[in-house]
């Protein structure tokens, strides 16, 4: 990684469905994997543009992680695409997968048992950046 990565949402690996502007809808729980990213020993910042749907007042939460251990954060979406930054650590260098996942799919129905309100989710970018001026 040089100061930043732009991944390709689009050829993130997982349960997803990609939308005609080129962002991702996730219909359902689900987690995306990228290929394997080097980060080396030092501070870094994932900034995700990521929209959802709200059931019983709940919209879509994303958790995000840096290989399978290491919990970069959570954060709800809006209703309309905006960014959430989530600052993390490496303590050492490593490659592995960001892996970004929607954890909490669900649906509101009437008394009659249709479907009246589904969460789902879109992700439209993901940028890696190492913070300016810390090792």
């Amino acid at each position: 990684l040089e100061d930043s990565v732009e991944l390709d949402v689009t050829t993130l690996e997982g349960n997803k469905r990609v939308t005609a502007d080129g962002s991702l809808r996730l219909p359902w729980n689900s987690a995306l994997r990228s290929p394997p990213i080097l980060l080396k020993k030092g501070l870094y910042e994932v900034a995700l543009v990521t929209k959802g749907t709200e059931v019983k007042g709940v919209n879509a939460m994303f958790e995000v992680r840096f290989g399978e251990e290491n919990l970069v954060g959570e954060f709800y979406s809006q209703d309309s695409f905006q960014e959430s930054r989530l600052p993390f650590e490496m303590a050492e260098d490593e490659e592995a997968s960001l892996i970004v996942s929607f954890v909490n799919d669900g649906a509101e129905r009437n008394d009659k048992g249709e479907i009246i309100a589904d969460r789902n989710a879109w992700i439209n970018s993901i940028v890696i950046e190492r913070v300016a001026g810390r090792p």
